[in-house]
């Protein structure tokens, strides 16, 4: 099993998709471990398409773990997918990805895209 995580950012060109080793893929998930509901109100995500950073979408590979769906997002802490509204584990793993010593560094885009990455992340905050 492994993951596939993309970066859910840019509108009319192909998005840039970071995937992981196996062992990279056990790690994350512990990050992603769904750890309580979330808030009735703040289930939908998000409200209207926006331009800009969106989430992570992360998809399961192979044969996916039992806890969450095969395909679902990551955003600000928060997972959404097919029956999932949860909080995760860790309120960073946009942090892990996206940082400047993150999974995004194998992508050769150079530490200007994980400034405007991380950038766009905190817009999407306020």
């Amino acid at each position: 099993m492994s993951l596939k995580i993309t970066i859910d950012i840019f509108s009319g060109r192909e998005n840039p998709v970071i995937e992981l080793t196996e062992q990279e893929s056990l790690e994350a998930l512990k990050q992603l471990k769904p750890i309580r509901k979330i808030e009735e109100k703040r289930k939908e995500f998000p409200p209207e398409p926006i331009l800009g950073y969106r989430g992570l979408i992360i998809e399961q590979t192979g044969k996916p773990d039992g806890s969450l769906p095969k395909v679902f997002l990551y955003v600000h802490g928060d997972l959404f997918g097919e029956r999932l509204a949860h909080k995760a584990a860790s309120e960073t793993f946009e942090e892990f990805v996206c940082g400047s010593t993150g999974l995004i560094t194998r992508l050769k885009l150079g530490k200007e895209f994980s400034d405007f990455v991380l950038e766009e992340i905190d817009d999407l905050k306020n």
